[in-house]
């Protein structure tokens, strides 16, 4: 589960609310993989599939 802090470096680091929201719901805990699966434009529903 992303903490506070994590969650506002995915928010700073521009990656979209509602991805980063549904990235969270999916499970995925890593910020740093949120942040490269939005600049890399990996669908929200293959995160985990990549290994975030």
């Amino acid at each position: 589960m992303l903490d506070d802090g994590a969650l506002d470096a995915v928010l700073a680091a521009g990656v979209d609310a509602d991805y980063a929201r549904a990235a969270h719901v999916a499970g995925v805990s890593d910020a740093w993989a949120i942040i490269d699966g939005w600049t890399a434009g990996i669908p929200v529903e293959y995160l985990a599939e990549v290994g975030a």
